[in-house]
């Protein structure tokens, strides 16, 4: 099959090996990355992939370049903290088996919180550009996220979905909440993008209506209400770090390490 599976890497070792043996039909697994200290090129290398090395610059950069050395007609862009479940990785090999009448798909996504996917709640019914035929599709500077933009149809591809887990423990999450927190208060400080202390309270306050009523947090029990209090921190931490930077003036965005998120059009906070 003419599909390759893409990956940037930063220190990912526990998380690359499952991303990768969960699309076998890829005929090309190309990880591309950026200064790892760990075994993840080791791995990786050793579960067939090529491994390519780039000096990281921005997370729209690095993922245009890793597409742009893949040798398959589609791409299947992945970050190393996601995997395909069965029914997801059956899909995309269906369809191209056969003549695909688009040229770019969405994919679902669910989110891993508390040891298993969650049906419900502040993440539910996310979905995401990670499908494309090679030159279909342009990366563009998206803030925190690069933004992956088609330039024609775009389709939604289900059965099944993109399972993310975007950390292994509570000390992890804190940090990562606290990074994407602090790039997107970076990117907004240097777009002028004002402060205003009535968001900073609305925006959390919605953030957990939204996701434990609306979305049906309540439905998962205690960690839909984990997962509505994480999200509604995450964006009151954002407006905070947004009024603090702000206020010193723009600082230079360093890399932050790790893979972000998600590649997309649209994505929302990394799992927080």
């Amino acid at each position: 099959m003419n599909l390759s599976l893409v990956v940037i890497t930063l220190n990912e070792e526990r998380s690359i090996e499952r991303c990768l043996a969960s699309v076998p039909s890829a005929g090309e697994k190309l990880v591309v990355d950026s200064g790892s200290a760990d075994g993840t090129m080791a791995v990786a290398g050793s579960m067939g992939a090529r491994v390519l090395s780039h000096r990281f610059e921005s997370y729209s950069r690095q993922k245009a370049w890793a597409a742009s050395q893949a040798e398959g007609e589609w791409i299947l862009s992945l970050d190393a903290d996601e995997c395909l479940d069965p029914e997801l990785a059956s899909s995309i090999r269906t369809l191209l088996e056969e003549d695909p009448p688009l040229d770019a798909y969405l994919l679902r996504f669910r989110i891993e919180f508390g040891g298993r996917p969650m049906r419900f709640g502040p993440w539910s019914g996310e979905k995401h550009l990670r499908l494309y035929r090679k030159g279909a599709a342009v990366y563009r500077e998206a803030g925190v996220h690069e933004g992956l933009s088609a330039y024609g149809g775009v389709g939604l591809l289900k059965p099944g979905f993109v399972i993310h887990r975007s950390w292994e423990s509570g000390m992890e999450q804190t940090a990562k909440s606290e990074k994407y927190a602090r790039l997107w208060a970076e990117a907004n400080a240097a777009r002028r993008h004002r402060w205003v202390a009535l968001q900073a309270i609305l925006r959390p306050a919605w953030r957990f209506l939204s996701g434990y009523l609306l979305l049906g947090g309540f439905l998962e029990g205690r960690r839909g209400w984990a997962a509505s209090v994480s999200c509604a921190r995450y964006v009151r931490r954002k407006w905070m770090l947004l009024r603090e930077i702000a206020a010193q003036g723009p600082a230079t965005t360093r890399h932050p390490g790790g893979t972000p998120s998600s590649s997309q059009t649209g994505e929302s906070e990394p799992g927080t």
